[in-house]
């Protein structure tokens, strides 16, 4: 048969069919981002749900470490007001422990105000390289008079060229509580050791002594 067909018919764009093509990718384009925002703002409201829980949690530890200085130093001076004719001795040793006791809430109001500025302006705390193990052995020196009166022995197997990037101050604070923890709650006559473990992607540091704390 002769060839009649007319290709260009055939051929022409369905511009009702394109049309819909367009509209359905647009369409899961949008449920797309409607779906990654929806998510995302679910996740940022659990996230600022957890900082309220563990503000709140922190609030309260703040608040019941507060009571315990506050109180022993109140208590002390009370008796010492109610007794004038307390003997020196027993005069002498309420005003020592007073002044233990405030030492210990002007160290936890130290902590306060630290978490505080962290919090309001993170970016005043700089990093640079710190070696964890010269940070770790001048601690350990500035308690050393301590941890010797306690017969506490240091084991610290931290490698020498061990350096993170980090804040001086913040990484000090932190084996500096560790080691104040050791000697509240660990006892005397026992060990602190400090190491590093490599694992696959990083190094973990672990700190623990051997005391009844």
């Amino acid at each position: 048969l002769p060839y009649e067909v007319e290709l260009a018919h055939y051929f022409r764009p369905d511009w009702k069919q394109l049309l819909v093509i367009i509209v359905f990718f647009a369409v899961m384009f949008a449920a797309v981002l409607l779906y990654s925002y929806r998510y995302e703002q679910k996740m940022r409201k659990v996230s600022e749900e957890k900082t309220r829980e563990l503000k709140h949690q922190m609030t309260g530890n703040i608040a019941h470490e507060l009571k315990t200085p506050v109180s022993s130093i109140r208590g002390y001076l009370e008796t010492l007001v109610e007794n004038p004719d307390l003997d020196d001795d027993n005069r002498r040793l309420f005003i020592e422990r007073s002044y233990v006791q405030s030492l210990r809430l002007s160290e936890l109001i130290n902590d306060v105000a630290l978490i505080t500025k962290m919090e309001e302006a993170p970016s005043q705390f700089l990093k640079e390289p710190v070696n964890l193990k010269k940070m770790s052995d001048i601690v350990f020196e500035e308690f050393r008079a301590k941890l010797d009166q306690a017969h506490i022995l240091i084991y610290n197997q931290l490698a020498e060229q061990l350096v993170v990037s980090g804040n001086p101050n913040l990484i000090y604070a932190i084996f500096r509580n560790l080691v104040e923890n050791s000697l509240k709650y660990a006892g005397p006559d026992c060990e602190i050791h400090l190491e590093g473990k490599r694992t696959e992607k990083n190094t973990v540091i672990v700190y623990y002594d051997t005391g009844k704390g």
